[in-house]
């Protein structure tokens, strides 16, 4: 069960989405729903007046709508409480050790000797 974006429009497919043959040429994704992070995680739902609204975020969402379409923004300020992953290896070629640190998703530092030799590599 699944939401999907078709041509600009939400719709609900129970299994794999099959489109009428004379839905050509089509744009088809994945729709799902980001919500704020919270304490609650994907909190639920709740219907009134024949609308659906994901709480606690109060968003409006398809009337078909599951826990499964819904994404829950990180934690704001997550990244400023992660240690930082760091790593020694000597050189094959030459008596030198390189150390490699990695501060965030997809920045290293890489030092040779307590100098700095190479930033923001991405690996």
């Amino acid at each position: 069960m699944a939401l999907w974006k078709v041509n600009g429009e939400i719709v609900f497919a129970p299994g794999a989405l099959t489109l009428p043959g004379s839905v050509t040429p089509a744009v088809v994704t994945r729709y799902t729903y980001n919500v704020p992070y919270t304490n609650v995680g994907k909190g639920g739902f709740y219907e009134q007046d024949g609308k659906k609204f994901h709480t606690p975020s109060w968003t409006e969402v398809h009337p078909q709508t599951t826990l499964d379409d819904i994404v829950v923004e990180k934690k704001p300020f997550e990244e400023l409480f992660v240690e930082p992953k760091t790593w020694s290896f000597k050189s094959a070629s030459s008596d030198k050790e390189y150390t490699v640190s990695k501060m965030l998703p997809e920045s290293y530092l890489v030092i040779v000797g307590g100098t700095l030799l190479i930033e923001n590599v991405n690996i």
